[in-house]
């Protein structure tokens, strides 16, 4: 039996705006129920925040994963003092600690070639580095499914095509400076009150209803909660080439559902680079991620696949106007 507290921020986690009265009908529970859950969650400081990631394919970028290894032996010292010139550069939307073969994971977007050159030479002018790696995601797969199995489960017993692919193709949607009012207000906190950022914004409620569904509606931001990183599983990345996923057939797209099967893969990234396929991964115990690596194994036909544990993360929303 799932806790109806998972239940609500697995809710909010899809959409943080919900009302409460439409979260209590979808969970089949009162509303003062659902009201004084998420208090609950809140004051408990399991949900630490909520907040938004922008879709910057929308916004006319792609989107690029990038590895760091530094050069200097002191991780912690060389992390913060790249984390500050990182900051201070555009194109880098978050950065990630990894333990592993890498230090540092980036995520960056870029409008063109010459943007993305220009990005990478800051990076490795400012940094100093021993290994860099660029990966561009072209695509990406999430299971379909709602229910959630325990540990020892996979999420179906049998098979099918249930998952969602996202084509990261570039689009042109311009933000305007009420768009982007909004966004830094959603950043703070997406779960205000349109009271609460007319205030901020000093916009009336009518523009922020109608730009925020806008905005929704074109899939321009996603919304996202924290949770008290002690009471997460830890993350893991899996990075490895396959023959069998890279074609486009019937196989491997059975792969694919298989894999999204495990309750403990929660997404999976096609690219451009040397590291074919990324693979999101949650779990308590490292013997799971060893269980796990085994199965994947099994079902892409790949035998050397890197295991990078993610540490913290630092979200930097950007808001780049297209040329």
């Amino acid at each position: 039996m799932i806790e109806i507290s998972t239940k609500i921020h697995k809710e909010l986690a899809k959409n943080c705006r919900i009302s409460v009265s439409k979260l209590a009908r979808a969970l089949n529970i009162s509303r003062d129920k659902a009201e004084n859950e998420i208090k609950k969650l809140e004051k408990e400081e399991i949900i630490k925040q909520y907040t938004i990631n922008l879709n910057y394919n929308k916004l006319g970028f792609e989107t690029h994963t990038i590895l760091l290894k530094f050069k200097n032996s002191i991780i912690e010292k060389e992390i913060n003092t790249a984390e500050k010139f990182l900051k201070t550069t555009q194109y880098i939307t978050k950065t990630q600690k990894l333990n592993g073969e890498w230090d540092l994971l980036l995520h960056i977007v870029s409008k063109n070639s010459s943007d993305l050159h220009q990005a990478i030479k800051q990076i490795k002018q400012n940094i100093p580095l021993t290994k860099f790696k660029l990966l561009t995601i072209v695509s990406e797969y999430e299971s379909n499914l709602e229910t959630t199995p325990s540990k020892t489960q996979t999420k179906k017993t049998q098979i099918d095509l249930n998952f969602a692919q996202k084509k990261f193709e570039c689009e042109n949607y311009e933000l305007d400076q009420i768009d982007l009012k909004l966004i830094k207000a959603l950043k703070e906190n997406s779960r205000a009150s349109i009271t609460q950022i007319s205030k901020t914004t000093t916009l009336s409620p009518r523009i922020i209803s109608y730009r925020i569904s806008e905005l929704e509606k074109k899939q321009i931001i996603n919304y996202e909660i924290k949770l008290n990183k002690k009471l997460n599983p830890q993350k893991y990345l899996l990075f490895f080439n396959s023959n069998t996923l890279s074609q486009n057939t019937i196989t491997a797209q059975i792969a694919i559902s298989k894999l999204l099967n495990f309750n403990k893969i929660t997404k999976i990234q096609s690219t451009i680079g040397d590291s074919e396929f990324i693979i999101d991964i949650t779990a308590t115990e490292f013997s799971e991620i060893i269980k796990l690596n085994q199965q994947i194994n099994q079902i892409t036909n790949t035998e050397n696949l890197q295991i990078l544990l993610k540490s913290e993360n630092k979200n930097f929303i950007r808001t780049i106007k297209s040329k």
